[in-house]
């Protein structure tokens, strides 16, 4: 007999139910409505700083901007950590969630190529 593993909550890592839905990431509401939340507070910060990158490359380079968000991130995950809850999807998970825009990438390089 195959066992399953636990799946657990995001947010507040405890196990779901036996009944969740295959696809359920959270044990409830409350847990669903912080994670989201704080992913948002803080993609507003990362999202200026990724911009002002990609956008204005040699300002941000001379202002440190890659270290400030290698600092910001390690300062989230740390939290997260303390707190017991997983801080990003990961890299495989990601790339589904944006399978849009890795399509679009790859079409270009194809076209380009």
């Amino acid at each position: 007999m195959k066992l399953e593993a636990t799946r657990t909550c995001r947010e507040c890592n405890a196990p779901l139910r036996a009944k969740a839905r295959p696809e359920a990431e959270f044990c409830g509401t409350s847990c669903r409505i912080s994670w989201w939340n704080r992913r948002r507070a803080r993609g507003g910060d990362l999202y200026d700083a990724f911009m002002a990158m990609r956008y204005d490359r040699e300002e941000a380079r001379d202002e440190g901007l890659w270290a400030l968000m290698c600092r910001m991130a390690q300062t989230w995950n740390d939290e997260d950590k303390a707190a017991g809850r997983q801080s990003y999807y990961p890299p495989q998970e990601t790339v589904q969630r944006n399978i849009r825009h890795k399509a679009t990438v790859m079409v270009k390089r194809k076209r380009n190529g």
